[in-house]
């Protein structure tokens, strides 16, 4: 009965699919045919490759678990919906880290920043909401605050794991019961690298290489990876079959990338016209990243019965960033009234219908010197047993990940306070003119002076040790491979970011002339000369007086920044997984999670400054079901109909007690210790067909409701020390919010055709979301970080000499911060981005690549409310690297 009904719910879309694929079936007729007529031909050439491809299969037995074809078949016979990206697929890409490699799956958006990616987005979910794992264990974000609008402090930054380091990349869709049941968007696993399976003694792999980058020529991009893995039998001797494996991974890579970045901030004021400018900030950066990683592990398996294994991963980068920034400020001030629109201000450039006139600017030239450090460390131990057909799973680890602001220097170089400053903006947003009408040049260093600085300092640490336990017990209720699992689990979390900030004011000023540190720089976005910036020297030159009356610590902000919050997950589950048919299994369950946290903080007063520390707590628990059906009418053919769920925690920082003030930017944020965590149900049904050379044509729909989604509130009044009115932020629950979409795959290879276009192949998915939260009371606003499209498109020729991609990657715009009305809302921009990798085998176990990463030279736009307001741009321009690789 429950077999007839199941074959009956899904007939429609079987055939469906079946009647698609139906041409290119008939395709495929033909080519067996052809194939016959060429059997000769065919048999003379087989010969003449019988030992290459003997040794090549080798090649394919000892790195089997990093091929496409075990990818592949890990994703079909899987019970819950996943995406399996094997380092076979990662490699055909000029990606170096895996935030950059996660945007090419279907359903995941890449969020990047300085021409790199970071953060990864899960079906239009904001990063912040998805889980992270390498290796089983929790990966914890380097970054306190995470990213977009909702400051939630979770996002993992993935441009910290080198590719160099993984077998796999997993992305799981409809969550497991033993899974954790963090990630509304779903979950990301970093398979790290294994000898476990490996058949050989002793296996070398190699990679080195360079690069130019032509924004600002240099040579510097460099990148070296390496790996050594093997087998130790009797005796300690290396062996292809000994129980005892391990591996050793290392990679590093340097990149001095130069770029130009114009942001504005807009006047936003009624009285003022649509397009007024408060600031404009040209901003030149000279950033110098070094990557590193480092991985070990040991598996010891003696016997069928149980093994046991300790792994050792470290990677991430110490960045170096010298940032010159020319600032127009103070753009609205000196409008006069507007005598044809009462309670407005015009101040319009007679010699341009485009244009306006500030008449009373200031100048700043400032400097920045800034070094950050970014870094996950995972240990972990565990091991398995088998008792008779039941098998219990153990684990013991600590994940680490810190946030090191070594130093974070702004030098501040008072110019001109009586500017009269001409602009169009209109005529073309992405490069506005500028005009300067009494005789002031902003390029003149000698119109700078030397007036002060401030060194920030940060040490944000989190960590995690957690322990597991997991036993399966076969039960045989519907079918021979019926079974049970239970487990229990405990992390212990703490997060703590601590701040300090000091100003130095300098007496008396120096000119810039006397400590120029570079430019001039004349060909800013190849239009504009802003002239000279600073030098460091000025940061600790000893000639320059900083007596104690000179230094003013920043007690407030610092406390304001600081918060220790801990937070403790007990939890258990029960999971079956059977088969109620040879076409039908299905999977069920619960996990069960009790949250235990402490927020600490700072309240602070900034009028009386009083800082007194307080904590709060919030317990709650969970459950968390599933119910996934898998249909499988034909070996080719899976059907999945799925309901799970899953949760996302309140931030840190939205949890906070504590109040973080920009005087700066003019911004008060505050933490709502009283939120309640976001819970969301999800629905998914795929039907996915599989073709040959790890191939597959898939379609999805999926539908996600939220209980408790958190929002930011914006609000403006006055605040100490802010000119003017303050923009006041803090964090609330809404009833409900959604994504619903549709989710489109196909690859392939054309082995149909006829030689040599039978190594020609193609990939492509796509995804469609819809979504909504009414984030200001009133509206409906589509949810943070969502790109409505998202698609990938690749051309490729591929056989035992030579591989090449050409790769396509369309991102739709998202929300990036929630303003007060939708004219202050802030995108980003939608980007396509154009990239071609290519290998060539000069033997089996050496080639040499050649990659263009970013023909289109798209840009990093940011816009508030609509497109002709931009607020940032960036363009990187294009990348080449070239190198070589060898494995024995």
């Amino acid at each position: 009965m429950n077999k007839e009904l199941a074959k009956k719910l899904l007939l429609v879309p079987s055939a469906a699919a079946l009647l698609l694929w139906m041409p290119l079936t008939t395709a495929q007729a033909q080519s067996v045919a052809d194939t016959r007529e060429s059997a000769a031909h065919k048999e003379k050439e087989n010969k003449k490759n019988k030992e290459e491809d003997e040794a090549e299969l080798q090649a394919v037995i000892v790195t089997a678990a990093r091929l496409a074809v075990t990818a592949r078949n890990e994703q079909r016979n899987a019970a819950n919906l996943i995406n399996v990206q094997s380092a076979e697929d990662l490699a055909k890409y000029p990606d170096f880290d895996a935030a950059e490699a996660l945007g090419r799956i279907p359903g995941l958006t890449m969020a990047g920043d300085t021409g790199e990616g970071r953060f990864v987005s899960i079906r239009g979910m904001d990063g912040n909401f998805n889980g992270a794992t390498f290796g089983g264990v929790t990966l914890l974000n380097t970054n306190p605050y995470g990213t977009y609008f909702s400051g939630s402090g979770r996002a993992v930054e993935f441009d910290t794991i080198p590719l160099g380091a993984i077998d796999r990349i997993v992305v799981t869709k409809t969550g497991l019961p033993d899974r954790d049941a963090e990630g509304l968007g779903g979950s990301i696993e970093l398979t790290p690298r294994s000898a476990a399976k490996l058949n050989r003694a002793l296996f070398i792999e190699g990679t080195v290489g360079g690069g130019y980058e032509n924004a600002y020529p240099n040579f510097a991009p460099f990148r070296a990876e390496f790996t050594v893995s093997g087998r130790v039998g009797e005796g300690g001797r290396l062996s292809d079959s000994g129980p005892l494996s391990f591996v050793l991974t290392a990679s590093e890579s340097d990149d001095r990338r130069r770029f130009d970045d114009l942001e504005a901030d807009y006047l936003d004021d009624p009285a003022y016209p649509n397009k007024a400018i408060a600031d404009y900030q040209l901003r030149h950066y000279s950033n110098h990243r070094k990557r590193f990683g480092l991985g070990a592990a040991l598996e010891y398996n003696p016997n069928d019965r149980g093994g046991y294994y300790v792994r050792y991963s470290v990677a991430g980068y110490t960045e170096y960033t010298n940032r010159m920034k020319l600032i127009f400020d103070n753009m609205g001030d000196g409008w006069p009234a507007d005598p044809a629109h009462p309670g407005q201000v015009a101040s319009p450039d007679p010699s341009n219908p485009n244009g306006f006139i500030a008449p009373a600017a200031t100048l700043t030239n400032e400097l920045t010197n800034q070094k950050e450090t970014h870094k996950n460390t995972i240990v972990a131990f565990g091991g398995h047993n088998n008792f008779g057909g039941a098998l219990l799973e153990y684990e013991a680890a600590y994940s680490r990940a810190i946030y090191a602001g070594q130093y974070g220097r702004d030098g501040f170089f008072s110019g001109s306070k009586n500017l009269v400053l001409a602009y169009d903006n209109i005529s073309s947003p992405n490069y506005p003119t500028f005009r300067y009408l009494n005789g002031v040049n902003p390029a003149d260093p000698t119109l700078y002076t030397f007036s002060g600085y401030r060194d920030q300092v940060r040490a944000d640490v989190d960590q995690q040790p957690s322990y597991k336990a997991d036993f399966s017990l076969p039960v045989h209720l519907l079918s021979d491979t019926d079974q049970i699992k239970l487990g229990v689990k405990a992390g212990f979390r703490n997060k703590t970011a601590d701040h300090k900030n000091i100003h130095y004011d300098i007496l008396p000023a120096v000119p810039l002339t006397s400590v120029l540190g570079g430019g001039p720089y004349t060909n800013f976005y190849n239009r504009y000369d802003i002239g000279y910036q600073g030098s460091g020297v000025v940061f600790s030159n000893p000639l320059i007086g900083r007596s104690p009356a000179q230094i003013t610590s920043d007690a407030a902000d610092n406390a304001s920044a600081y918060f220790n919050d801990k937070e403790t997950i007990y939890a258990g589950y029960a999971q079956y997984t059977g088969a109620i048919s040879r076409e039908l299994s299905v999977l069920t369950g619960v996990r069960v999670e009790k949250t235990e946290a402490q927020y600490g903080a700072y309240t602070v007063d900034t009028n009386a400054q009083t800082f007194t520390p307080t904590t709060r707590s919030r317990n709650y628990t969970n459950a968390f079901p599933t119910l996934q059906l898998r249909y499988e009418p034909t070996k080719d053919l899976v059907g999945r109909l799925t309901y799970s769920t899953g949760i996302s925690r309140p931030g840190f920082l939205q949890s906070s007690s504590s109040t973080q003030v920009d005087f700066t930017g003019g911004t008060v944020t505050a933490g709502n210790p009283d939120l309640r965590p976001t819970t969301g149900r999800n629905y998914d049904l795929s039907l996915e067909y599989y073709l040959p050379d790890a191939g597959i044509l898939s379609f999805g729909a999926f539908a996600k409701t939220f209980t408790d989604f958190i929002v930011t509130r914006e609000v403006t009044g006055p605040y100490p020390g802010i000119p003017g009115e303050a923009k006041f932020f803090t964090f609330e629950n809404i009833p409900s919010a959604w994504a619903r979409g549709l989710e489109v795959s196909y690859q392939q290879k054309f082995t149909f055709l006829p030689d040599p276009l039978d190594d020609l192949g193609v990939t492509l998915n796509g995804t469609l979301v819809d979504s909504g939260a009414h984030i200001r009371p009133g509206e409906n606003n589509i949810l943070p970080g969502t790109s409505r499209y998202t698609g990938n498109l690749g051309l490729y020729y591929d056989n035992k000499k030579v591989s090449a991609q050409l790769s396509l990657q369309y991102i739709a715009k998202s929300l990036f911060g929630a303003g007060g009305s939708a004219a202050t809302d802030v995108y980003e921009d939608w980007r396509t981005t154009l990239d071609f990798t290519s290998r060539y085998f000069v033997t089996r176990a050496a080639s040499v690549y050649f990659n263009m990463k970013n023909l289109s030279n798209s840009p990093l736009r940011f816009y508030e409310g609509s497109t002709n307001r931009p607020i940032q741009r960036e363009y990187y321009e294009q990348t080449f690297e070239a190198g070589l690789s060898v494995s024995f």
